[in-house]
């Protein structure tokens, strides 16, 4: 569980190996993609992936992407959505 008035995640971010990963923030979720170089080849391309293997808890006041990002949320089980829980 993370814990935080506001969490951004920028690119592609995985959390393997977890039942279950909850983000709680009090105020914002900012989501923002990013330019990669790929391997082989030309050019940039640009990713913004959020990816769990258990079920993903999205808990806060408002959850945005940035202004022209593209951004997924994926998950092998469940995605949830709540108010965020009170401070502790």
């Amino acid at each position: 569980m993370v814990n935080a008035d506001y969490i951004d995640i920028k690119g592609a971010v995985q959390a393997t190996g977890f039942e279950s990963v909850t983000l709680n923030a009090g105020r914002y979720i900012r989501l923002t993609d990013t330019s990669y170089k790929p391997k082989s080849g030309d050019g940039d391309f640009w990713s913004g992936l959020f990816y769990v293997d258990g079920d993903l808890t999205l808990a806060s006041s408002c959850t945005y992407v940035t202004t022209g990002s593209d951004f997924i949320f994926a998950s092998d089980s469940d995605i949830y959505t709540q108010s965020p829980a009170p401070p502790v």
